[in-house]
């Protein structure tokens, strides 16, 4: 499989994420969908579903769920030639948030058609990518020579072929034609999702995949250092939440990575936002202010319903924590409307207006933003030598 290959993957992955975003810009006042997603992606209204697709909604509908809310691959396994793949897909995306959902059949899809190319083309843009996550995630397993992503197998980068390795490196270059569809910063977010597999339930283990980037910087490390949390947020969320609120998130690096997904599991602002602001209080250093972004980029539609509220969600903390809330919620208010971002900092005075006005300037995935309270941890725990 070539390099050429595999940035069509990700080209496709993203195209309809571009287009939502390009439509919210012209847009005088857009509303958040409901089952939006962090890329500006909404779940589309789909054609009314065909007798055949409806009885594999209900027989979908009835399965047990795994951990994040996926379902077995045997059970796609078994259904693929019954029901063929459109009919799967048509189904899927009649299924509210099935972002998760599709992981599982985007890796039965690989597994039968065994070519990248083909297996994207079927999966499009289906369940937020969900299904072309998949996709990723089975290439990049049978790549590194895994046969299930389980808790007892982990890849390390030591073991990565070198010719594997440089694909993954060149997957999100300059000269990639997939920044023509998508912004670079999510680029490598997708590509931590498929790590999070390679690096199964060990989270050092599958943060330190993400040096893959090293020489792109820590931006692009810290994007891979959110795919790779999200993936273990779906996969492992019911299981963490056992040991506490917050894990794995203190005292692994990246943890604004981490928070960004984990508060927005465990917390409903609108009803525990003083008790998530207090959960972020009680921690210390990067741990603190990573959580603080996560409380605002969970409470976003706090603010995107009622700009003035920003008051209210980013309170607490000194400065650096207000400035990593505020770009939580603002990174995810600039998909949809920018003017948000305007109105939310007329609720301050000077010092914190300028404090606001200053944090207004993020993009979700955008690459221009001070990396340095995102990655301090990371520097001491992923890179001690140096």
């Amino acid at each position: 499989m070539n390099i050429r290959a595999v940035q069509i993957v990700i080209s496709v992955i993203f195209l309809a994420a571009l287009l939502s975003l390009l439509s919210s810009e012209i847009q005088k006042s857009p509303v958040i969908p409901a089952n939006a997603d962090e890329s500006g992606m909404a779940r589309t209204q789909p054609a009314a579903l065909t007798e055949k697709q409806r009885r594999f909604g209900a027989l979908l509908k009835v399965q047990p769920k795994e951990s994040g809310g996926s379902v077995a691959l045997n059970f796609y396994r078994e259904n693929y030639d019954v029901y063929g793949p459109q009919d799967i897909i048509a189904a899927l995306n009649d299924t509210p948030f099935c972002h998760a959902l599709g992981h599982n059949f985007g890796r039965v899809v690989y597994e039968r058609t065994r070519d990248l190319a083909e297996a994207t083309m079927i999966c499009g843009p289906s369940c937020s990518n969900g299904c072309t996550h998949g996709v990723l995630m089975q290439m990049f397993m049978e790549k590194s020579g895994q046969t299930a992503a389980s808790s007892e197998e982990h890849v390390k980068l030591e073991d990565l072929s070198s010719g594997f390795t440089q694909e993954i490196q060149g997957l999100c270059k300059e000269n990639s034609p997939i920044l023509l569809y998508t912004p670079i910063g999510n680029c490598y977010h997708a590509v931590g999702h498929a790590l999070a597999i390679l690096g199964g339930a060990k989270v050092r283990e599958s943060l330190d995949l993400c040096k893959l980037f090293e020489e792109r910087g820590w931006g692009a490390m810290y994007y891979c250092a959110t795919g790779v949390y999200m993936e273990r947020d779906i996969q492992h969320a019911e299981s963490d939440a056992k040991v506490s609120k917050i894990y794995p998130c203190a005292n692994n690096p990246f943890p604004a990575a981490c928070f960004r997904y984990k508060l927005r599991s465990v917390f409903n602002f609108r009803t525990q936002l003083e008790e998530a602001q207090n959960t972020c209080l009680a921690l210390t250093g990067s741990d603190r202010s990573g959580c603080f972004h996560g409380l605002g980029f969970g409470a976003y539609r706090i603010v995107y319903q009622d700009p003035i509220k920003i008051n209210e969600v980013c309170k607490s903390g000194d400065d650096l924590d207000k400035r990593l809330c505020m770009e939580g919620v603002f990174g995810f208010t600039n998909i949809y409307d920018r003017k948000i971002a305007a109105r939310a900092c007329e609720a301050y005075t000077a010092g914190s207006r300028e404090l606001c006005e200053k944090a207004a300037m993020v993009s979700n995935f955008g690459m221009e933003r001070d990396f340095e309270p995102y990655v301090e941890s990371a520097k001491k725990l992923l890179f001690p030598e140096k």
